[in-house]
């Protein structure tokens, strides 16, 4: 490993001969370097990031993958316009506002642009934007805590109530920054570890190194509870609008009110936690789904009564399914609703509901029918989360989705409820595995290793698993947080564990780590479940990185095979370009991340192809390229 001194030099002269030729380009009116070389510690696996401000729409291409001093360099070609919008309205916990913050401005020929970048209030959160910030990150932190939750107390399933929470952490942690009016980056728990010590040492630090027994996973989950309730004081924006009517108002109505200032589409989550900590009292307004339609139902309301403290009560499967059907009745009579479908089904997977639950169910409706896209309905004591979707919507998802993925997933455990259309059963099935749960294993079903949706899923793990891999070796070495640096190895673990699947032609579900310990236990029980139970001491996590690395460069062939007999059959040096257009449908991700992993292991060659960056231009940059010699391996 080069010394982190030489390594950096490496990468400035790297940036500064991309900035040299941008310089002249009459085009390129500013650039900004972001990322580890702008605000943090590169290393000899890390990549470039730079954007490079245009004059108006110069050209339709947006980005670039380069190569400079043989290093790989992503490079984003924003209009000023664009530019300049994304700056006012950049949201504290975006990731455009978290990049720029971190930001170095290399040159700019234009003086707007420098007070643009002078005057824009870095690090620092205003009052109005820190508090609608952290009700987004509450919204999504919610749900998050509800699957923690579900796995721990009625699947009792130790890993992944682990795991979720541990995913949840992160979200708090960023919570935790902006609660003390600093934009967060990309990595929040250090930060949030130096302004709250006492609750992210409990959760994060001692959590990750103790065993995880009932006892503290169930102390984990009673500390996040707290912690939230006692930062309920951010959501005042709700109770002062609630306070200031007459009486209870729907969803839609609060939303409404709220968009104007924080510009998220909803806190339905929000209003149903304060809810069940008996702050707000819900209750029901009738409603129509859709435009110039008679039907009513009821969709959920709120109200504010300090005095009051009424909490919602656990429900029953009696009700679920009382609910269901009544709602099927009532949906039925909309002659703008096509057919219902019911997604994790309660009764099929085994769940259960209480008051921070939902069922979610989603209404096919005709075209060009007007129609909120979303609505929190109740039925019969049950919240239910309805989304409204036209038939061509829900068609092409179905076509789109591929084996394995989280949308083939979600569609998997699901069931029509009703249908008015003949036809809607027949292209649902194609893509369902009737009475199969998602967490079971029949192989019988299909090979999807040997399908066209099998390799693609492959390759888009590992592109993911390259970078995922890096970064978790980046924080052992270079950084030395061996906590930190777990956290990518359990992200890495779960992709392993998905790539185990597949190549034994079997389909990942909800919980790919238990389906690879049955299918390679001495591998995925070692680094993975009993990896969370053990101390992350230095030893134990090195460990981990080399088995982890060992195993993604023994199927490197098979992950990456769509990239390889691409790369075969041009039999030429194909640029990034190239790449992504042909793997434009198909990679989730950036292809050439896996490129860059098979570069590293000797399977491809990296070079450089002239390249001009705007139309025009009288200077060159080198787009990254790559050649397979697969001449040269057959004959070994």
């Amino acid at each position: 490993m080069n010394s982190l001194k030489s390594t950096k030099e490496h990468y400035q002269l790297a940036v500064e001969l991309v900035v040299s030729q941008a310089q002249k380009d009459p085009n390129i009116i500013a650039a900004i370097l972001y990322g580890s070389l702008s605000h943090d510690q590169v290393w000899e696996k890390s990549d470039l990031d730079l954007w490079l401000i245009t004059v108006d729409n110069p050209k339709n291409t947006n980005f670039y993958s380069l190569v400079s001093n043989d290093i790989f360099m992503h490079v984003d070609l924003i209009p000023r316009g664009q530019f300049k919008r994304s700056l006012e309205s950049g949201l504290v916990n975006s990731w455009s506002e978290m990049v720029f913050v971190r930001s170095t401005l290399l040159f700019s020929k234009d003086r707007t642009i420098q007070t643009w970048y002078q005057n824009h209030h870095r690090f620092q959160v205003g009052e109005r934007d820190r508090k609608f910030a952290l009700l987004q990150i509450l919204e999504r932190a919610l749900p998050k805590l509800e699957i923690a939750k579900k796995e721990f107390f009625i699947k009792q399933d130790m890993v992944y109530a682990f795991i979720s929470i541990l995913d949840l952490i992160d979200l708090l942690a960023g919570f935790e920054v902006i609660w003390n009016g600093e934009v967060p980056g990309r990595e929040k728990i250090q930060p949030a570890l130096e302004y709250n010590p006492t609750f992210f040492n409990f959760v994060y630090h001692e959590f990750i190194n103790q065993p995880k027994t009932a006892d503290r996973l169930e102390q984990v989950l009673i500390a996040i509870d707290q912690y939230l309730f006692d930062h309920r004081s951010i959501c005042q924006p709700i109770f002062d609008y609630l306070q200031s009517q007459s009486g209870p108002r729907s969803i839609t109505e609060i939303d409404s009110h709220l968009k104007l200032s924080s510009r998220q589409a909803s806190h339905f989550n929000v209003y149903n936690w304060l809810a069940c900590q008996g702050i707000l009292q819900k209750s029901s307004l009738p409603t129509s789904l859709t435009h110039n339609n008679l039907v009513k139902l009821d969709e959920t309301a709120y109200s504010y009564d300090p005095d009051s403290t009424s909490i919602p009560e656990f429900v029953t499967q009696s009700q679920i399914n009382s609910s269901i059907e009544q709602f099927i009745e009532h949906a039925q009579l909309d002659s703008n609703v096509v057919a219902g479908l019911l997604f994790d089904d309660p009764a099929q997977n085994q769940n259960h509901l209480w008051s921070m639950s939902y069922l979610h169910i989603t209404l096919i409706i005709q075209e060009k029918v007007k129609s909120q896209s979303r609505y929190i309905l109740q039925q019969n004591g049950i919240d239910l989360c309805v989304d409204m979707v036209s038939r061509s919507t829900i068609r092409r998802r179905l076509g789109q989705a591929r084996v394995g993925d989280e949308y083939y997933n979600w569609f998997v455990d699901s069931r029509i409820l009703f249908t008015k259309d003949p036809t809607i059963p027949q292209w649902y099935t194609d893509i369902q595995r009737h009475n199969t749960k998602s967490d079971q294993i029949e192989v019988d079903k299909i090979a999807p290793v040997s399908s066209r949706d099998g390799r693609i899923q492959l390759m888009n793990l590992g592109c993911m698993l390259s970078a995922t891999l890096a970064k978790a070796e980046k924080w052992f070495y270079v950084k030395n947080d061996l906590n930190y640096s777990f956290v990518y190895i359990l992200k890495a673990v779960e992709d392993l564990a998905r790539v185990e699947i597949f190549r034994n032609h079997q389909i990942p579900g909800k919980k790919p780590l238990h389906q690879a310990v049955e299918l390679k236990p001495d591998f995925f029980r070692l680094w993975g479940t009993d990896l969370i139970e053990r101390k992350k001491d230095k030893l134990t996590v090195q460990q981990a990185l080399t088995s982890l690395t060992e195993y993604m460069s023994t199927g490197t062939e098979e992950m990456f095979k769509l990239v390889l007999d691409y790369l075969k059959a041009e039999n030429r040096i194909c640029t990034a370009t190239d790449l992504y257009h042909n793997f434009a449908d198909e990679s989730v991700g950036s292809v050439v991340l896996g490129c860059e992993w098979m570069v590293r292991q000797g399977w491809l060659e990296r070079m450089g192809v002239p390249l001009q960056l705007t139309p025009n231009s009288s200077s060159t940059v080198e787009e990254i390229a790559y050649l397979y010699d697969f001449l040269e391996e057959d004959l070994f």
